[in-house]
């Protein structure tokens, strides 16, 4: 498996055991891509005042409100 069709792989890669990435630069994208995952899962979600605005303007997009 060449370098890129390793990192396009599907996300079940992140739970792979740290040495199944076949090179170093593989190995650490997917030390990098784990710790982008666990910062992402941490980070709060979208403040309720945002939220109703996206719906909003989605409701009017679609022809709704």
């Amino acid at each position: 498996m060449r370098c890129p069709d390793h990192r396009a792989a599907p996300s079940a890669e992140f739970d792979a055991p740290d040495g199944a990435a076949a090179c170093v630069e593989c190995a650490q994208w997917l030390r990098a891509a784990r710790r982008l995952d666990e910062l992402a899962g941490q980070a709060p979600g979208p403040s309720e005042g945002w939220t109703r605005g996206l719906m909003g303007r989605l409701d009017a997009a679609l022809g709704g409100e």
